[in-house]
C-alpha cells in the first residue's frame, strides 16, 4: 500500500483598513479640586505655553459666612506628560466674614526660553521650569491703587515691559523690568481716555506701542525712535520685525521703521496668528481667514470661532461654541480642510503643546452653590496627542501553498510621518498571540492582524484569513 498526502493549501484574503480622520486620544487630565464648602465656590484655571513646558495656574476658593478657604497651585507639564506641582498660597479661616482669605492672586506669563513669571498686586516673581524662584520684586504703587495685575511682555531673556493705567492720578506708566529691577521709563498724562491702547516688545530689547497719536517705537532706554500717525487698535510683531496692525476693520502691515507695506480690508478681525513665512491667520465674526505675506486672502474657512491657535505643524485648531455648555475643537489642515472635530462639553481655552499636541480646558459639573442654588463647575486640563497618520499593512509570501508541519511568515509594514519607534501586538481571531515584532509565523488557521502603536497613536492592520484544506489520503495497492 502506498499513501500519498495531498498538498495543504492556505487561502489568503486581504482587506486594508485605512487610517480614519479622528481626533487623537486624550493623554491625561489635571484638576485642582480641594475639599471645601460649596458656599460661593470659585475656580479658575489659566494656561501659558513656554518653550519646554506648558504651565497651568489653578485656584479654588470660597467666601462663606462661617468659613473662608483659598488655594493657588502652579502646575507644569513637559512633552512626556511629566507633571510638577507647587502650592503657591493656601489658607483657611473661621469665621469667613464673606471675604477671601487670599486677597491677591497671581497672573501667569510664560518666559520664552525657560520658566514663567507670576505677577500679583504685590509682587512680580520669576521661576524656572522646575518652579525654583529666580527673583522677586515689589510691584509699583500704581498696581495697588488700580487693583490690577500687570500683563508682562518679554523683549529679551532678561528685559520685560508692562504698563498701568491709573485713573486716580490720570497717568499711564510703562515700566521696564530688567534682571529683577523695575524702572519707570515712560509716563503719559490721560486726557479724557487712556493714551496707550496696546504694547508689544521688539527684538532689539525695546518696544512698540499704539497711542492716540499713532504707532510709536522706543529703544530699551525708553527713548523714542519714530512715530507714525493714523493707526489704532492692536498689533502683532513678527520674528522678522514686521508689524501687523488690526483696527477691527483692516489689517495693515508696516516695516520695523513704520513704513506701510500693504493694507487689507477684513471686517470684524478679532485676533491674529503669525506664521514664519509671513502669512497671517485671523479670526473674524463669521470665519477664519489666512492672509498671505503679500496681503492677499488665500484661504477662508466659514466657521465662527471663540479662539484659534496654531500647532507646531502650522495647522489651525479652533474652539467653536455650539451652545452655552457645548463646545467643539475643530482642526484644519494648512490648506484649510477640516481634519477632525471633537466635542469637549463646556469648554474654556486652548494652547499648543511643544510636541505637536493640544492642551484644552473644560468644565465639569461639580454641584450647586448653596448660596445661589446655581450650578458650579470645576475646570479640568486635558491634552490631546499628535494626529495619527499611522497605518499598517501585513503581507505574506506570494506562494501560499504549504504542507503539514510548515508555516507562513507574516510581515507588518507600518507607515507614519512620525519618527518614533513602533510596537506590535499580533492577534489571531482577536486573541493576543506573538511578541513585539514586525514578523509573526502562523501555523494554524484563523484570522490574523496586528495592532501597531507609535507614541499616542494606535492603528489596526488589514486582516489575513488563513484557512487549511482537508487532509484526504488515497491508498494504492501494487
Amino acid at each position: 500500500m502506498k499513501k500519498y498526502l495531498l498538498g495543504v493549501f492556505i487561502l489568503i484574503s486581504s482587506i486594508q483598513i485605512w487610517a480614519q480622520t479622528t481626533a487623537p486620544k486624550e493623554e491625561f487630565t489635571y484638576s485642582l479640586d480641594p475639599t471645601m464648602p460649596n458656599y460661593a465656590p470659585s475656580y479658575d484655571l489659566s494656561l501659558a505655553s513656554g518653550k519646554n513646558k506648558v504651565f497651568a495656574l489653578a485656584r479654588a476658593s470660597n467666601t462663606g459666612p462661617s468659613s473662608s478657604f483659598g488655594l493657588e497651585e502652579l502646575a507644569s507639564f513637559n512633552s512626556a506628560n511629566a507633571k510638577l506641582t507647587t502650592t503657591l498660597q493656601s489658607c483657611s479661616r473661621t469665621p469667613g466674614l464673606g471675604t477671601p482669605c487670599i486677597s491677591s492672586y497671581n497672573a501667569l506669563t510664560a518666559v520664552q526660553e525657560n520658566g514663567m513669571i507670576l505677577s500679583s498686586q504685590d509682587s512680580i516673581k520669576r521661576y524656572n521650569d522646575t518652579h525654583v524662584l529666580q527673583w522677586k520684586v515689589a510691584t509699583p504703587q500704581d498696581a495697588r491703587v488700580v487693583n490690577a495685575l500687570p500683563v508682562i511682555y518679554q523683549a529679551s531673556s532678561d528685559i520685560f515691559y508692562f504698563y498701568y493705567t491709573n485713573l486716580v492720578t490720570n497717568k499711564q506708566t510703562v515700566y521696564q523690568l530688567k534682571s529683577g529691577v523695575i524702572t519707570a521709563i515712560l509716563t503719559e498724562t490721560i486726557a479724557g481716555s487712556p493714551t496707550i491702547s496696546a504694547l508689544s516688545t521688539t527684538s532689539d530689547g525695546g518696544f512698540v506701542l499704539l497711542a492716540k497719536d499713532g504707532l510709536r517705537k522706543y529703544d530699551s532706554a525708553g527713548k523714542i525712535s519714530w512715530t507714525k500717525s493714523g493707526y489704532s487698535g492692536s498689533f502683532l510683531i513678527s520674528n522678522d520685525s514686521f508689524i501687523y496692525i488690526n483696527d477691527s476693520k483692516t489689517i495693515t502691515k508696516v516695516t520695523s521703521t513704520g513704513n506701510q507695506v500693504w493694507k487689507l480690508n477684513v471686517d470684524g478681525v478679532a485676533n491674529g496668528l503669525l506664521q514664519s513665512d509671513g502669512s497671517l491667520w485671523v479670526r473674524t465674526g463669521t470665519s477664519i481667514v489666512k492672509i498671505s505675506a503679500l496681503g492677499q486672502t488665500s484661504i477662508t474657512i466659514s466657521q465662527q470661532a471663540e479662539q484659534i491657535i496654531l500647532t507646531t505643524t502650522n495647522e489651525i485648531v479652533a474652539l467653536v461654541k455650539n451652545s452655552a455648555e457645548s463646545f467643539d475643537l475643530k482642526k484644519y489642515s494648512t490648506t484649510g480642510s477640516l481634519k477632525w472635530t471633537k466635542n469637549i462639553g463646556f469648554g474654556g481655552t486652548i494652547v499648543a503643546a511643544t510636541d505637536g499636541g493640544i492642551y484644552y480646558t473644560a468644565y465639569k459639573l461639580k454641584g450647586k452653590n448653596t448660596s445661589t442654588q446655581t450650578n458650579y463647575y470645576v475646570p479640568e486640563l486635558y491634552k490631546l496627542g499628535i494626529d495619527c497618520s499611522l497605518t499598517a499593512l501585513i503581507t505574506a509570501p506570494s506562494s501560499t501553498a504549504i504542507c503539514t508541519g510548515t508555516s507562513l511568515k507574516l510581515t507588518a509594514k507600518p507607515t507614519s510621518t512620525a519618527s518614533t519607534a513602533y510596537s506590535y501586538q499580533w492577534k489571531k481571531d482577536s486573541v493576543n498571540v506573538g511578541t513585539n515584532s514586525a514578523e509573526f509565523t502562523a501555523s494554524q488557521a484563523g484570522k490574523y492582524f496586528v495592532v501597531v502603536t507609535q507614541g499616542s497613536c494606535t492603528t489596526t492592520s488589514n486582516a489575513l484569513n488563513i484557512t487549511l484544506t482537508a487532509l484526504p489520503t488515497n491508498d494504492y495497492y501494487g
